[in-house]
Parts: structure tokens; sequence; C-alpha cells
């Protein structure tokens, strides 16, 4: 459903043990540009090893100490939704990401925060 509604390929590694492999994630990981997954152990295993992540979830976990970045894990940029809102602002801020990623792979790189779109920074 997402490779059509945004037109973009999701890879998917028949070979590999998401649920029970946590050492081959964290190697597949260290070669993403950029990882989107919600507030998981994906996530925090991504930002743990520095890798650039979107993290996506509801803005009620006192972890996020009000702020669209973690202290704990810099290179993952928290995009959030009070609960009861729409979940369509999130995924448009994620999507941005994406795209700036995916036109300037360097980018995910470099220290510097990734683009959000100005309806999430708001929140």
């Amino acid at each position: 459903m997402a490779e059509r509604k945004f037109g973009v390929q999701i890879h998917r590694w028949d070979w590999l043990d998401l649920m029970n492999d946590f050492e081959e994630v964290a190697a597949l990981m260290q070669c993403l540009d950029l990882v989107v997954a919600p507030r998981s152990a994906v996530s925090m295993l991504a930002g743990g090893l520095g890798v650039r992540t979107v993290m996506m979830g509801n803005r009620w976990d006192w972890s996020d100490l009000g702020s669209d970045t973690s202290p704990w894990f810099p290179t993952i940029q928290l995009v959030f939704r009070h609960l009861g809102d729409e979940w369509d602002p999130v995924l448009a801020t994620a999507a941005v990401t994406v795209s700036a990623v995916a036109s300037d792979p360097s980018a995910a790189k470099s220290n510097t925060q990734l683009p959000l779109s100005a309806a999430t920074e708001e929140n």
C-alpha cells in the first residue's frame, strides 16, 4: 500500500529473521542511509548504532523531553502526533525527510538535522 501511495520501493530481505536476529538486523542497519520506524526496538537500535532515523509515534513518552530530537540518540529525529490527531501529517513529515535523503544521500551521514515539514515542527 505504501509503495503505491508514495511511489517508492520498500526493500524486504526474506532471508533475515527480523524478530530474532538482532545482530543481523544491526549489520543491515549499518548499510542504510536512513531508518524510518515507529518507536520500537528497531528505532532505538538504529539510534544506538548512529544511523540516521526518523522515529514516529505519539507524543507522550517522558523521554521526548518536549523536543524533536533525543539527547540519548542524536541521530534520531522524533516525528510525533498528539493523541487523537491524524497520522497523515506525521507520514508527510517522514516523506519529506526520506525525499531529502534520496536526493542527497550524504545528508544522512552529516551531523545536521534533516528537514521536517512545518506542520510537525509546530507540534
